[in-house]
C-alpha cells in the first residue's frame, strides 16, 4: 500500500444498509464511546459485525445515534419490557392510559366497523414497526450463544418475558392466554408460545438458531442417533442442523474428569462401536474402535477410604481351614434365610388359593433399603481393549492415578466382568511396585530386574519392593454374574422342558433357539423363566389343594418329597421351581432393592450350578469373591451389592450402572468408527448433556422412568399356556410312579439330573476347599442324556479316563468297590474304559447323592 494513502472506512453497524443516509462519515470510533456512554461492551458487540472490536474499525454518526437509542436506558428498557410482557393478565386494561386516536382505533376492530383489508393494512404497518425490535432482539441472543451454561440456566416463563412486550402480547392475544387456564394447559400453551416466537426469528433471519428449539434438536438427536432426523427437525425450526450439533458438541467439551472426594467403587469395561463396511477389500476386516471405559460411584459423605484401617493390605490372613469353616456356616445361615422366604411366598400363595380359588404371583419380596444417595462420575477412558494382561495393567495403572491413590484415598473397591476380572486379579497378586521410584511393573521379577539395574541398592531388594495393586478390592459385577447364570438355567432346562415350551412363543426355527440359549435378550430371557416359575407352582399347588385342602407350607414341602420319592420327573421340576427359579427371583429382587445380604445369599445358591458344566472363568470368580468377603471388614457402602442414583426400588449392580452410562454415551458419538478425540468429547459431554435432555423432557411434561418388568410386563396368557402344555404332557402328575425323568418329547434323562443340585452343591464346596488349598479340583459332572456322556468321556486321554474311574470307584459303597475293582482291572483299550465309566455313572449311586436340604 502506498504510504500516505487513506483507507475508505466502512460503518460496523449491522443494520448501516438499512440507516444509511447519503455522505455519511464512518469516523467515530465505537471504543472513545463505551466507557462514556450507558452501553457497554457487551451489548454494542450484539449489534455490530465479528471485526468491530478490531482497532481502527467506526461507526457513522446516524449508526452511533441508533445505538445510544436503542441502549440508553439501560437495563430499564428490559424491565419495562418484561415487566409489560404480561400486562394484558397482571394489569386491568382500564387502568391504563390510552391516546383518543389509538382507542378509535380499537374500538373500530371491536365492533368490526374495519374491513379486512384496513386489518391487512393495521397488521403491515404494526409488523414494520416491529420489526427492529425482532431484529435487535435477534442479535441480543445470538451474542449469548449456545454455551452449555446458557442452556441450563434457561427458564421459558423468564424467556419469554424477555422478548419485545408487544409481540408477546400478540400471540397471548391469538392464543387466549388467560389467567383462567388450568396449569396444565397454561404449561402446555407456554411451550407452544415458545416454539412459535422461535419459528417467527427464524423466518425473519434464516440463520438464527433459538435456543429452546436448538435442545430439542439435541434430544432428538440423543433419541435417534439419527444424523438424518437432526438435518430433517432443524430445516423445520431454528434448532440448527447437523452440523451444529457436532461442533457444538466439540466446542462444549468439558476439562479433564476428576474423581470427587468421598468413598467410591470404579467400575470399567470395554466400550466398542463397530462399523459396517460394504465394500470388498483383502484381508478386509470390519471397522472397530474399542476403549475401556471407567466410572466411579462415589458416596460423598464416605471416609473409610480415606482413614485407611479397612484396607485390603490389612485384611487378617485366613487359613485353609479356617476358610472352610466360613464357608460352610456362611452357607447354612444363608440356606436357613432362602428357607424362611421360600416358605413365606408358599403360605401367601396357598391361602391366596384357598381363600379365592385364583394364585397371583407377588414379587415384591423385599423392600427397597434407604441407603445415603450416591453420585456416579465418569472418569477418562483408557484407549486400550482390556482383553490382555498388559492391558489390564494400564488401566489399573490409570485408575490408581485419577482416583488419587495414595494422596486422595488409601484404597478403593474395584468392579469389573469374566476375563478382565481374571487378569486383574492376577495383577493385584503380582505386580511390583518400586518403592525408590515409584515405577510399577506387571510381575515381582520385573520389579527385582529394575532395581538391580536402575538403583545401588545395597540392602534386601525386597525391602524395596511393594504390591502395586495391593488396594484393590476386586468385586464382580453381578449383573453379568445374572446373565450367566440364566444362560446356565436355560442349558439345563433346554433339553427337559423349554425347547418344547418355547416353541408356543414363537422360537421354532434353529436360529431361534440359539438366540435363547445364547441369553441375547436378557428381559426376555427372565420373562420366559418366571413364566415357568409361576407354571410349575401353579401345577403343583393345584394337586395340593385338592389332596390337602387346608395343608401349609410345611405340609407342602413334606408331601413334594413324598411324591418325588415315586416320580422323578415330578421331583426334578419342583427342585427346579423352589431350588433354582426361586433363588434367582430373589436375587434379582435382593439387587433391585438393595438388600446386600438377600442378594448374596440367593447368588450363592444359584451359582453352584457354575460347577456341573465347563465354566472356566465364572468358577475362579466365586471362590476368589468368598474369599475376599470372608476377610473384607463389614463396610456397608463398599459391600453394597447395588447401587441407585435416583429410585430406591430400581438399583443396579455396578457393572450394569457403568454399562447405562455407556450406552448414553455411545448416543453422542458421531456416525462410523469413533476417534479417541471422539470418544473424549462424548464421556467428558455426557454428564451436562444428560441435564440438558431432562430439562427438555420436564419442560414437555415427559417422564423417563425405568420400567421394572417383573412388576409391570404380564405373562399370564403365556404362563397359561405353559400350564396347558405341561399337563397335556403330564408331566408334573402326582398320581403317576416315575422312576425316570422324562422330557416333554419324551426322552429320557440321565440319572445324574435326579440328584443335580446335590453335584452342583457338593462340587462347589470341593472346588473351594481345592481353592484354598491352591489345588486344582477334579469335579464331577451331571449330563443331560446318555449320549452326553460318551461325547464327554470320548475327549478324554487314557490317562485321564483312568483317573476319572478312579475317583469315581472311591465314592460308591464299599460292598461294590471290590465287583468295580476286578472290571477296572481287566480293561484293556479306552473303549472298554469308557463302557466301564457309563456303568458307574448310569448304574452305581454314589454316595453324596441325597436330595437338597433345603427340601427337607
Amino acid at each position: 500500500m502506498p504510504k500516505g494513502r487513506r483507507v475508505k472506512k466502512h460503518c460496523v453497524y449491522l443494520r448501516h444498509d438499512i440507516l444509511h443516509t447519503p455522505g455519511c462519515n464512518p469516523t467515530q470510533n465505537l471504543r472513545k464511546h463505551v466507557h462514556k456512554d450507558t452501553f457497554t461492551k457487551l451489548q454494542v458487540a450484539r449489534l455490530l459485525s465479528s471485526s468491530a472490536g478490531k482497532p481502527g474499525k467506526s461507526v457513522c454518526r446516524p449508526c452511533l445515534q441508533h445505538i445510544r437509542d436503542a441502549f440508553e436506558p439501560g437495563q430499564q428498557r428490559e424491565q419495562e419490557s418484561g415487566s409489560s410482557s404480561c400486562s394484558s393478565e397482571d394489569e386491568d386494561e382500564s387502568e391504563l392510559q390510552v391516546s383518543p386516536e389509538v382507542q378509535a382505533v380499537l374500538d373500530k376492530l371491536t365492533s368490526g366497523e374495519i374491513t379486512e383489508h384496513e386489518k391487512c393494512l393495521i397488521a403491515r404497518a404494526l409488523g414494520s414497526s416491529l420489526e427492529q425490535n425482532i431484529e435487535l432482539d435477534i442479535l441480543d441472543l445470538k451474542s449469548r450463544s449456545n454455551t452449555i451454561d446458557y442452556l441450563r440456566s434457561l427458564d421459558v416463563n423468564k424467556y419469554l418475558k424477555e422478548r419485545p412486550a408487544p409481540i408477546l402480547e400478540f400471540y397471548k392475544s391469538i392464543c387466549r392466554f388467560t389467567r383462567k387456564m388450568t396449569p396444565e394447559s397454561r404449561k402446555m400453551a407456554t411451550n407452544y408460545l415458545c416454539k412459535s416466537l422461535e419459528a417467527l426469528y427464524g423466518a425473519r433471519n434464516l440463520k438464527f438458531i433459538a435456543p429452546f428449539s436448538f435442545m430439542e434438536n439435541l434430544m432428538i438427536y440423543y433419541m435417534s442417533q439419527s444424523k438424518t432426523a437432526a438435518e430433517i427437525f432443524g430445516s423445520s425450526c431454528p434448532g440448527g442442523v447437523y452440523s451444529t450439533l457436532k461442533s457444538f458438541i466439540h466446542r462444549e467439551t468439558t476439562s479433564e474428569l476428576k474423581c470427587p472426594d468421598g468413598d467410591v467403587v470404579v467400575a470399567f469395561d470395554n466400550n466398542q462401536r463397530l462399523s459396517r463396511n460394504w465394500q470388498i477389500g483383502v484381508n478386509s476386516k470390519m471397522p472397530m474402535s474399542c476403549i475401556t471405559s471407567v466410572c466411579s460411584i462415589i458416596h460423598p459423605r464416605g471416609v473409610e477410604q480415606i482413614i485407611g484401617e479397612q484396607s485390603p493390605e490389612l485384611w487378617k490372613e485366613l487359613s485353609p481351614s479356617d476358610l472352610m469353616g466360613r464357608y460352610t456356616s456362611v452357607l447354612e445361615e444363608e440356606d436357613t434365610i432362602l428357607r424362611g422366604y421360600r416358605y413365606g411366598l408358599l403360605d401367601k400363595i396357598l391361602l391366596q388359593y384357598q381363600t379365592n380359588g385364583e394364585i397371583v404371583f407377588d414379587y415384591e419380596f423385599l423392600p427397597p433399603i434407604n441407603d445415603p444417595l450416591i453420585q456416579v462420575v465418569d472418569l477418562e477412558p483408557v484407549f486400550v481393549n482390556p482383553n490382555s494382561l498388559n492391558n489390564v495393567f494400564k488401566v489399573l495403572k490409570h485408575i490408581r492415578l485419577h482416583v488419587g491413590i495414595p494422596l486422595n484415598r488409601r484404597w478403593i473397591a474395584l468392579v469389573c466382568d469374566g476375563y478382565p476380572y481374571g487378569l486383574a486379579h492376577k495383577l493385584i497378586l503380582e505386580a511390583g511396585e518400586c518403592k525408590i521410584c515409584g515405577e510399577l511393573f506387571q510381575s515381582q521379577h520385573a520389579t527385582v530386574n529394575h532395581i538391580e539395574q536402575q538403583h545401588d541398592v545395597e540392602e534386601d531388594i525386597n525391602e524395596n519392593i511393594d504390591l502395586a495393586f495391593k488396594m484393590f478390592y476386586l468385586k464382580p459385577g453381578n449383573g453379568h454374574i445374572e446373565m450367566n447364570l440364566l444362560r446356565v438355567i436355560f442349558r439345563l432346562l433346554w433339553v427337559p422342558c423349554l425347547s418344547t415350551l418355547t416353541e408356543s412363543l414363537g422360537f421354532r426355527s434353529e436360529k431361534a433357539k440359539n438366540f435363547l440359549l445364547s441369553d441375547r435378550d436378557h428381559h426376555m430371557a427372565w420373562q420366559i423363566l418366571q413364566a415357568l416359575f409361576e407354571s410349575i407352582l401353579e401345577i403343583c399347588v393345584t394337586q395340593f389343594i385338592d389332596t390337602f385342602p387346608n395343608g401349609g407350607s410345611l405340609d407342602f414341602m413334606t408331601w413334594v418329597t413324598n411324591v418325588g420319592n415315586t416320580n422323578k420327573t415330578f421331583q426334578f421340576y419342583a427342585d427346579v421351581a423352589l431350588s433354582v427359579l426361586f433363588p434367582m427371583l430373589l436375587f434379582r429382587s435382593g439387587i433391585r432393592a438393595g438388600n446386600s445380604e438377600i442378594a448374596l445369599a440367593a447368588r450363592n445358591k444359584v451359582s453352584a450350578l457354575f460347577f456341573i458344566g465347563n465354566h472356566p472363568k465364572y468358577q475362579p470368580i466365586i471362590m476368589n469373591d468368598l474369599t475376599r468377603r470372608f476377610r473384607c471388614p463389614n463396610v456397608p457402602f463398599i459391600c453394597s451389592e447395588s447401587f441407585s442414583e435416583a429410585r430406591p426400588e430400581a438399583r443396579q449392580g455396578a457393572d450394569f450402572l457403568m454399562e447405562q452410562r455407556v450406552r448414553k454415551t455411545h448416543r453422542w458419538l458421531p456416525p462410523g468408527v469413533p476417534s479417541n478425540e471422539h470418544w473424549l468429547n462424548s464421556i467428558r459431554n455426557v454428564e451436562q448433556m444428560d441435564k440438558i435432555m431432562q430439562m427438555s423432557l420436564d419442560r414437555l411434561h415427559i417422564t423417563s422412568t425405568a420400567i421394572d418388568y417383573v412388576k409391570s410386563v404380564d405373562i399370564s396368557s403365556v404362563r397359561k399356556e405353559f400350564v396347558r402344555i405341561l399337563n397335556d404332557a403330564s408331566a408334573i402328575s402326582c398320581q403317576d410312579v416315575q422312576l425316570e425323568i422324562k422330557s416333554l418329547t419324551g426322552v429320557i434323562l440321565n440319572r445324574t439330573m435326579q440328584f443335580f443340585l446335590s453335584i452342583a452343591s457338593t462340587n462347589m464346596g470341593e472346588a473351594y476347599k481345592c481353592h484354598s488349598e491352591g489345588i486344582r479340583p477334579r469335579l464331577r459332572k451331571a449330563f443331560m442324556t446318555d449320549s452326553d456322556i460318551s461325547t464327554s468321556v470320548n475327549l478324554l486321554t487314557k490317562p485321564a479316563l483312568i483317573a476319572l474311574i478312579n475317583e469315581l470307584i472311591s465314592q460308591v459303597s464299599a460292598t461294590q468297590q471290590n465287583d468295580l475293582h476286578y472290571k477296572f482291572r481287566v480293561c484293556k483299550t479306552k473303549v472298554e474304559l469308557i463302557a466301564l465309566y457309563n456303568d458307574i455313572v448310569t448304574e452305581h449311586p454314589l454316595h453324596n447323592t441325597s436330595e437338597d436340604d433345603d427340601d427337607d
